[in-house]
């Protein structure tokens, strides 16, 4: 579920700044992986933007907080040395980091 925080216009742009609410109940598949399911809710920051052309939508673009996103779910304490568990590696720093599932 989403709830709408924000709404700008400005020319041919609008933004929508939102929450992305809800409770984990089922597989989450990544390109690195899939996260099962935690039953943890989350209350994800995140951003829609819209370029309008003649009245209709020219590109959309959706950005998320993955990094909360990842942190409500549970995923960094999976990762955390008390809690090692050897299928989940986080390789790069910063906005090159990826978080890798294998085994």
């Amino acid at each position: 579920m989403e709830f709408i925080d924000v709404i700008v216009e400005a020319e041919n742009t609008v933004v929508v700044e939102l929450s992305l609410n809800g409770t984990h109940k089922g597989p989450l598949q990544l390109p690195s992986g899939t996260i099962p399911a935690t039953e943890k809710t989350m209350q994800t920051p995140c951003c829609d933007v819209f370029k309008i052309e003649n009245g209709k939508i020219k590109s959309f673009h959706y950005y998320t907080a993955t990094t909360i996103f990842l942190k409500q779910l549970g995923v960094f304490d999976i990762m955390s040395p008390k809690k090692k568990n050897e299928n989940w590696v986080l390789t790069g720093r910063g906005a090159g980091a990826a978080l890798s599932c294998f085994g």
